[in-house]
């Protein structure tokens, strides 16, 4: 197996990405803790897609591209029903994290969402997952459909036939 190598520019690409999702973080961290929490994971796993789609090729570039798109996309959709609290988005995420938090509740000495006490960190890691896991669900349908959609279109030329043409007559 080939060794990594580590160069200067990769390394610099690493701490500029970093310092990005940093300022990011902080930014949305300062505005709203509960969209901060609710983003984080999923903007982590949609940059690895990202890395994926690009250094893949055929079928696995077209499932993490299509996971990449879906991902922001829920992203979107969950940043925009967490800030308009008034819509049909932001009562289906309230209900859903009731939900979440009702199935905690079934866990022994899990951090339920709803009770105040104890420490916050294990709550707004919780709340982090729990919010996480439609936005993943999501991506991965995506990325399924995205592949699918690929691998129709390579059959699609596969299967195309081709007629032979008869030298011409002149």
């Amino acid at each position: 197996m080939k060794k990594p190598t580590f160069t200067l520019a990769r390394i610099m690409v690493v701490v500029g990405i970093t310092a990005v999702n940093i300022a990011a973080a902080r930014a949305l961290y300062r505005e709203d803790i509960e969209l901060a929490l609710g983003l984080a994971l999923m903007a982590l796993v949609s940059q690895f897609a990202l890395i994926c789609a690009i250094k893949r090729l055929g079928l696995a570039r077209a499932f993490w591209s299509g996971f990449v798109i879906a991902s922001i996309a829920a992203m979107a959709v969950f940043a925009w029903g967490f800030s308009v609290q008034d819509s049909a988005l932001f009562g289906w995420l309230l209900s859903y994290t009731q939900f979440a938090d009702g199935v905690l509740a079934l866990i022994p000495y899990a951090p339920r969402l709803y009770i105040s006490g104890g420490s916050n960190l294990p709550v707004m890691m919780t709340a982090a997952f729990v919010w996480f896991i439609p936005q993943l669900m999501a991506a991965v349908v995506g990325g399924l459909f995205a592949t699918f959609v690929a691998w129709m279109n390579i059959k699609r030329v596969e299967n195309r036939y081709i007629e032979p043409t008869s030298p011409s007559s002149s």
